[in-house]
């Protein structure tokens, strides 16, 4: 009996980070000004989409799993960064965790405002 393939990380991940470099605004806000903070191969794929209202029209939102394997500039990614995949989708994380809690992998729940 053959050994259990793994997933494969196929696909091109930017991981970017809010640029420390910038000023607030005058009512104390900042302007998003990315920063490149890695790029690392990973395995994403969509979990489900819903709508959100904004204002007066309805925005649709999917939820994305993002997997990524550990390493020292990984395991630093927190939710008040974003990813943005190889096909231009950008993903807003908000959980990070260790899937299986052996420092091999790590797993993103992310969200796409279209």
């Amino acid at each position: 009996m053959g050994k259990a393939k793994t997933p494969r990380h196929n696909r091109k991940a930017v991981v970017y980070q809010q640029s420390t470099a910038t000023d607030a605004n005058a009512d104390g806000s900042f302007d998003e000004v990315q920063s490149e903070y890695c790029t690392r191969w990973c395995r994403a794929w969509p979990l489900r989409g819903t709508e959100q209202a904004a204002m007066e029209h309805q925005h649709p939102i999917v939820d994305w799993i993002v997997q990524m394997r550990r390493d020292a500039t990984t395991a630093s990614i927190t939710a008040e960064m974003w990813i943005v995949l190889s096909t231009g989708e950008r993903l807003n994380i908000f959980s990070v965790y260790d899937p299986d809690g052996r420092n091999r992998n790590l797993e993103f729940r992310a969200r796409q405002v279209a």
